[in-house]
């Protein structure tokens, strides 16, 4: 157990006991050492989530109670990512279709945004992107790093910060951009144009235009996954 997992451990039971409790009934209870607890209560007092009662023992306080809401939160949170990440590593065809989906949704939302929220200097970043990508296209490459560091830096600018780290798993996880890349690899000049258009709408600070454009392009991205797993199977 680890510091924090021992802080968290014996403040939680502190609170389910709701009455004080000294060190020496938590070092039965849990079968810890009462120097290790000692070291404990000193720090959750000094962090004042808990406050010592008389001679009764200590319970926990309203910065205690919040401090552990936050750290379900905060526990949940890492689970639900970890949920996502395990089902961005499946290939199939059904889930990548399902995060093509989401990713319509969301992102259609991260170009509106972007036209609203976006420094100049960004959109010229974006720009310049677009040209390393073009060059790599060109060059007869994949460019899905690339790729990826459009949609990512689009979803930046949205400034809503919960959809980047979404975004941010979901695309990131097992190569799964490197997929979408290769099953459009045949189009890469539609796909070139379908950036250019994001960016001008971006550009042009035009919200309705940016979010069209942004859904054409990943339609043409699930159409292109359908045909590829179509024609595999053919």
């Amino acid at each position: 157990m680890t510091d924090n997992q021992r802080i968290h451990f014996i403040l939680k039971s502190i609170q389910d006991i709701g009455l004080p409790v000294g060190a020496t009934y938590l070092s039965k209870k849990h079968a810890i050492p009462p120097a290790t607890i000692g070291r404990t209560l000193a720090v959750l007092e000094e962090k004042g989530l808990i406050k010592k009662i008389s001679n009764k023992g200590r319970v926990i306080t309203d910065k205690g109670r919040n401090y552990l809401i936050q750290e379900e939160l905060r526990n949940a949170k890492a689970k639900n990512a970890d949920k996502l990440v395990q089902l961005v590593s499946k290939a199939d065809k059904n889930t990548l279709l399902e995060i093509l989906q989401t990713r319509k949704l969301l992102e259609g939302h991260t170009a509106e945004l972007a036209c609203h929220n976006a420094e100049d200097s960004e959109i010229d970043e974006l720009e310049h992107l677009m040209l390393e990508y073009l060059h790599l296209i060109r060059s007869g490459e994949l460019g899905s790093h690339i790729d990826l560091e459009i949609h990512l830096t689009i979803a930046k600018m949205s400034r809503n910060r919960t959809i980047y780290q979404i975004l941010k798993i979901m695309l990131t996880g097992d190569n799964v951009y490197t997929k979408f890349s290769f099953v459009s690899d045949k189009l890469k000049h539609i796909q070139v144009k379908q950036h250019d258009a994001i960016i001008q709408a971006i550009r042009e600070r035009s919200p309705e235009k940016a979010r069209e454009s942004m859904e054409t392009h990943l339609d043409q991205v699930i159409s292109d996954l359908e045909k590829y797993f179509l024609d595999d199977i053919e």
